[in-house]
């Protein structure tokens, strides 16, 4: 919203009664102004946020060597389609989109660190399973490096146990689990939990 403002008076010739009008007008303004999203002058919380509101960046801010951008920007992902909150390392470094994710039984998320954490559930039909995370540019990130995967072995049958190992990674988004049922395996499911970045 547009705030009438007026910012070359008064004027070094200017007498009150010409610029009172226009003097109101700026005070008015400046009113509007800090209304927004701001407690009222009035208020025991003056000079406190009632909330933050980021309008849409077509680009990053860009920053010095002193300063973190917090920003909206529209998403890198198709899951997560439309304005998505972001960190911007300083030194126009790095940035992080921190408030996408795709919600699904397969998904992804990243921390405001940066830490990307991905989940999902693979079928266990053979002592050897293949887990690969999917990555697909511009829809679902890929780790650069893998920290942690956790692994949870859900039997579809009672009365035998479900094992599993997994294999060192390599590349990061392909690893091997090695599993054994003691009531061999009827289409077991893995679930997994890995964190990256």
């Amino acid at each position: 919203m547009a705030i009438p403002y007026l910012p070359n008076i008064p004027q070094p010739n200017d007498q009150l009664s010409v610029s009172q009008g226009n003097l109101l007008t700026n005070f008015q303004g400046l009113n509007t102004f800090v209304n927004v999203n701001h407690v009222d002058f009035t208020s025991a919380d003056a000079g406190k946020h009632k909330f933050a509101s980021f309008p849409v960046q077509a680009g990053n801010p860009g920053t010095t060597a002193t300063e973190l951008a917090v920003y909206s920007k529209n998403s890198a992902y198709t899951a997560s389609a439309g304005p998505q909150l972001l960190i911007q390392r300083p030194t126009n470094g790095s940035t992080v989109e921190f408030t996408s994710s795709s919600q699904t039984g397969i998904g992804w998320t990243f921390l405001p660190s940066g830490i990307l954490l991905k989940w999902g559930n693979v079928v266990a039909t053979s002592p050897t399973t293949t887990i690969m995370f999917p990555i697909a540019p511009g829809t679902i990130p890929a780790f650069n490096g893998i920290f942690n995967v956790q692994l949870t072995p859900m039997k579809s049958t009672s009365g035998s146990n479900l094992s599993v190992s997994l294999q060192q990674p390599a590349p990061f988004d392909i690893f091997q689990i090695f599993c054994f049922s003691t009531g061999g395996l009827a289409n077991d499911r893995i679930s997994y939990l890995a964190i990256g970045f």
